[in-house]
């Protein structure tokens, strides 16, 4: 099974754009609302912290990172976002696993630049 997710950060990853970037922060509530359900709750505040990444990221205020670390957090955010994915979200109990799944790709591959980004906001604020 983790081989699938990882597929599937992957493919999100590699499919990510400028366009998404705009997706994102205009459901930046809906993408919040979707984390907020139990599959994804243990995740909220580390999508909360990639949500502000993209943010910082596209305003220019946080360049500090490589390319395909923002990229893989834009290409999760997408899949969270996205009805249709390998578990559509209409399905009950399960609609959100595979969110889950991605997420926990995403964090394992990212972290030490979520912790880099989360120390630099820190500083900002």
């Amino acid at each position: 099974m983790n081989d699938k997710f990882s597929a599937e950060y992957e493919k999100y990853k590699n499919s990510a754009s400028e366009k998404d970037f705009e997706k994102i922060t205009d459901n930046e509530e809906e993408i919040l609302n979707k984390a907020s359900k139990k599959s994804l709750l243990k995740y909220f505040e580390q999508i909360k912290i990639m949500l502000s990444m993209v943010k910082d990221y596209a305003r220019g205020n946080y360049k500090a990172i490589p390319i395909s670390t923002i990229l893989g957090v834009v290409g999760t955010l997408i899949y969270i976002f996205s009805p249709i994915d390998t578990i559509p979200d209409f399905i009950p109990f399960a609609g959100l696993i595979d969110d889950a799944g991605v997420v926990a790709i995403c964090l394992s591959l990212l972290n030490s630049d979520l912790e880099r980004y989360t120390e630099w906001k820190n500083k900002t604020v």
